[in-house]
């Protein structure tokens, strides 16, 4: 429906809402009457004998016979024949209303690079058409990846009998409802007659069963279930044998948590089911643990917390009944007397109550009260947000650059991060500390590096380590949308792919002039540097950040070849900037994710790495729903890369010794990251890095250090960059990159320490 213009859209909501109503007023009116005349004539039959006899006996006899054949011959058709006309001018709404209300229900389960079960990152809110306003998803589902056989048989044996049957193809199941309601009117004890489909219905629409529904209401809901169902079943895929189970799959609430529990909302669907209950994805659980699921369809598993004794006694209540379902499930589809049924039945017996289950090493960093981590294991949205905030908001940011208005809902069923949780939440508690021990004592900062100060200011903090594929392995990031959108000045990054360019020309040992050129002519001629004293080596310029010596042998070589260096490095293009101040000065805007794609490609030059360069990613892989409903696995790329071939021409031999030497050298004693040359000396001097600072009047605005290091056999890249998000507003006065080089040394021991993941 949201394909049609608002104004309509907001006249057929006016309607529907006027004909609910009238409806549920008629319907109640009705069976009112129908539950006064029911009511009459039980009284009446209560005075009469035997009463069944006589039921027998008038359908016995030949007028009895003749009235039920014409109900047979003409009433039960003409009922059809009605239901499939209304049903056929409504499905091209219901359709489509079904699958928004589907695609919006739609939840991401996010797994770590060691394939963990993280959570989920939830449906997105969505615009109510009515008013404007923005309102939840009815639910959360994931998409499962496979239907387990017994699974199935077990909830066709307890919920449906003709599912792939009448129900496949009416959606409802016309023997069912003739029975449940002949049960009803007769006295006899109520008996369901919802199908699958019409279960999946009500919870797409919301509309579950209420003790306080009135009687009209009853009845619109159930119309509204019947023509929805019908409506299912058109829509579903007829080449995909499984897409009727995977709504079922996904659509029914099956763990629910005991009331006060604060557990939130029902988990539904048996992938989320199995993950919370087991630890494991649904095509690894046993027949026994498939039946457990299937019973807990109309009867949701109860968890409690575990200080609360009397809901612990509910939930083993409820347990006590689902095994009951379950054990009867089994008989009903494993062959009886067949060994498999005997074992799975021994272990269903012993099965205990169920608890959620999580990894053992991400149970480690749950909070150490027994209440609060509960809380965060029964949720999996909890558990997400908890194991992986900022990450799961940075691949957020990644998804909606790859799928414009975020239409990466409902289309991408899972996402494996590219970092282990367990090693980046001890990484990025470090860097906290450090931050607020820098902050304790460092002079002349002004601005909170760790925590907000009461004007709402903070500094913008990224330490991150990406190994040589561009995959993220370590991420901190004071704000989630720092790695993508926030551009900044990055000079430190644009003297790397100079130092590219120099090499050509100068050996470490070639002098240059340092002396400040006070004027760029518009001629751009190179100024004589006759001072004695003024010249130092190319090794020393790129050690202490040397501006202006740099630009002053920058200016000697061509502008052209430089432009085209820098496009090919995919630098911002310099305007009307001479390139020599550009690489130098600090004209260069970058996010932190196009920095350190550039100094990816200078690794994979140094290393003679043939492959293109992307810009990092969290995102290692991806498992995507076509318009099919089919599952591909996709291995993420981020934005336009880097050549292999410009990286190749950008490096002959003598361009990889200039660059490693003066990007070595900022670690000697005389370098600006003198600091860490203990570090470089442990990686046998593969530790190649850049500072930069963004100062205006000694008000310190933006800091970084950017570099790559060899650990074993891989390459990697660090960046950590500090600024204000206010240009108004410095972090502080007189400050250096030097200072927070224990922030990158933190990233940079976490990578080799933990290498053996990625060798």
């Amino acid at each position: 429906m949201r394909s049609l213009p608002a104004s309509l859209l907001r006249a057929i909501g006016i309607i529907e809402a006027l004909a609910r109503s009238a409806l549920s007023g008629v319907c109640s009116i009705a069976f009112g009457a129908a539950n006064s005349v029911i009511a009459m004539v039980r009284r009446i039959a209560s005075f009469l004998p035997q009463p069944g006899e006589l039921a027998r006996g008038v359908i016995r006899s030949r007028r009895g016979a003749a009235a039920a054949g014409i109900l047979c011959l003409f009433g039960i058709p003409s009922l059809a024949m009605a239901f499939f006309l209304i049903a056929a001018l409504s499905n091209p709404f219901l359709k489509q209303e079904l699958g928004y209300a589907e695609e919006r229900s739609s939840a991401l389960e996010v797994y770590d690079a060691k394939r963990r079960w993280l959570g989920i990152l939830p449906p997105a809110d969505f615009s109510d058409w009515s008013n404007g306003s923005y309102l939840p998803p009815d639910h959360a589902a994931a998409v499962p990846t496979s239907i387990p056989p017994v699974w199935k048989k077990c909830v066709i044996a307890l919920e449906d009998h003709n599912f792939d049957g009448v129900s496949r193809w009416l959606g409802i199941d016309p023997i069912a409802i003739v029975k449940s309601g002949f049960f009803t009117m007769t006295g006899d004890r109520r008996r369901g007659a919802s199908t699958l489909y019409m279960q999946v219905v009500r919870e797409l629409e919301g509309r579950s069963p209420s003790a306080e529904e009135a009687p009209g209401e009853v009845a619109f809901r159930k119309m509204a279930e019947i023509f929805g169902a019908n409506a299912l079943v058109r829509m579903i895929a007829t080449d995909d044998r499984e897409a009727a189970a995977r709504l079922v799959a996904m659509h029914t609430p099956l763990v629910i948590g005991t009331s006060g529990s604060r557990f939130g909302d029902p988990i539904y669907g048996v992938e989320l089911a199995s993950q919370i209950l087991y630890g494991r994805p649904i095509e690894a659980l046993t027949v026994d643990e498939q039946a457990v699921l299937a019973a807990a369809i109309k009867v949701p598993i109860l968890l409690a917390p575990p200080n609360n004794s009397s809901a612990q006694a509910r939930a083993a209540a409820r347990w006590a009944r689902v095994r009951e379902r379950a054990d009867f499930c089994l008989r009903s589809v494993l062959p009886k007397g067949s060994p498999e049924l005997v074992d799975a039945r021994n272990r269903l017996q012993s099965e205990d109550q169920p608890r959620p289950v999580v990894d053992r090493a991400l149970s480690d960093l749950l909070p150490r009260n027994r209440l609060a981590a509960w809380n965060i294991a029964v949720n999996p949205v909890r558990r997400a947000r908890f194991f992986a905030d900022v990450q799961l908001q940075v691949a957020r940011a990644e998804l909606d650059a790859m799928y414009p208005e975020r239409r990466w809902r409902g289309r991408i069923a899972s996402v494996r991060l590219s970092l282990s949780v367990d090693e980046n939440s001890p990484f990025v508690r470090t860097v906290q500390g450090h931050l607020q021990s820098l902050q304790a004592s460092m002079r002349g900062l002004s601005m909170p590096l760790s925590s907000r100060s009461p004007t709402g200011l903070a500094a913008n903090a990224i330490s991150i380590v990406a190994h040589a594929d561009g995959h993220v392995r370590l991420l901190y990031s004071s704000r989630p949308d720092l790695l993508w959108y926030w551009r900044t000045q990055m000079a430190s990054t644009a003297k790397m792919v100079a130092a590219v360019a120099l090499g050509r020309y100068d050996s470490p040992t070639t002098r240059y002039c340092h002396t400040d050129v006070a004027n760029d002519d518009a001629t751009g001629s190179i100024r004589t540097c006759a001072r004695p004293g003024s010249w130092i080596t190319a090794q020393e310029a790129f050690a202490r950040s040397d501006n202006e010596a740099i630009r002053w042998r920058l200016r000697q070589l061509p502008p052209r070849e430089l432009r085209d260096l820098a496009s090919s490095f995919l630098l911002p293009d310099f305007g009307t900037t001479p390139p020599a101040t550009a690489l130098t000065r600090g004209t260069i805007d970058l996010v932190p994710a196009q920095a350190m794609q550039i100094v990816e490609a200078i690794s994979a030059g140094l290393s003679r790495h043939n492959m293109d360069i992307y810009r990092p990613t969290i995102i290692d892989e991806l498992v995507v729903l076509d318009p099919n409903g089919k599952l591909h696995t996709l291995t993420q790329r981020q934005g336009t890369p880097i050549s292999a071939e410009a990286v190749r021409k950008a490096f002959p031999a003598p361009v990889i010794q200039f660059v490693e030497s003066v990007l070595a050298a900022t670690s000697e004693p005389y370098g600006t990251l003198h600091s860490m040359q203990d570090l470089r000396i442990s990686l046998g001097g593969r530790f190649y890095a850049k500072t930069g600072t963004e100062s205006v009047a000694h008000k310190t605005q933006s800091l970084h250090i950017i570099g790559t290091f060899r650990s074993g056999r891989d390459w990697s890249t660090f960046l950590l960059t500090v600024g204000s998000p206010d240009a108004r507003a410095p972090i502080g006065y007189g400050l250096s990159a030097g200072q927070f080089s224990a922030i990158a040394r933190i990233g940079i021991k976490n990578t080799i320490s933990h290498s053996r993941l990625y060798n």
